[in-house]
């Protein structure tokens, strides 16, 4: 993904045997490529440009690079709010949409998922498109992006883990150690969304 706070990103191929290495987008014409997703019926490839604040694609061959989302709103590059990284993306051909993350501050709770036509409608722009639709927000820091489409569900992964240790020393040399794995569920309501759990040893 090169430096994140230079402009000197790029995005590579190669044969499955490691032969006829190629780039395909050239270095500096995207910032921080994060996730990759291949559109193989529309012969596209897909990825979100972190402090880029940026969801691109590209033919297969490399030509055609498209701006499909700018988060920027005229931030200068690299973006510094974390709120308009793009970081996962996810394509569903057949229905025309794309989804993707944004990440928001390390758990902040200011995560989102959007979901957007694959195209930008006629007579907008990456900036100003009005398709885009947020599916959700107030999650902690979501980051890669699956869909099931058999299924009809999506897949992503959120960077939160809460797990305090607790160490005490007591007299006469006991001590009591305790180490939860706080969880969320964000499906919930708001006063059954945390668990945590209680325990620990003595010794």
């Amino acid at each position: 993904m090169g430096n994140p706070s230079k402009n000197d990103g790029s995005i590579e191929r190669v044969d499955l045997d490691g032969k006829n290495r190629r780039t395909i987008v050239a270095e500096g014409a995207t910032f921080t490529p994060k996730q990759l997703t291949l559109d193989k019926k529309g012969r596209k490839l897909y990825w979100c440009d972190r402090e880029g604040m940026r969801v691109m694609r590209v033919n297969l061959d490399g030509s055609t690079l498209e701006t499909l989302v700018d988060t920027s709103r005229g931030d200068p590059r690299p973006g510094r709010d974390q709120t308009k990284w793009c970081v996962g993306i996810a394509v569903d051909h057949d229905r025309g949409h794309m989804y993707w993350t944004q990440k928001g501050p390390d758990n902040a709770g200011k995560g989102r998922i959007f979901r957007a036509n694959l195209d930008i409608p006629k007579g907008q722009s990456a900036a100003t498109r009005n398709d885009i639709e947020v599916l959700f927000n107030g999650l902690p820091e979501p980051i890669d992006l699956e869909l099931d489409l058999e299924n009809g569900l999506i897949y992503w992964t959120d960077q939160m883990l809460v797990q305090p240790f607790i160490n005490y020393n007591m007299a006469g040399g006991w001590y009591f150690v305790s180490s939860p794995i706080i969880t969320a569920d964000w499906k919930t309501d708001n006063d059954q969304r945390w668990t945590v759990p209680l325990g620990g040893g003595l010794g």
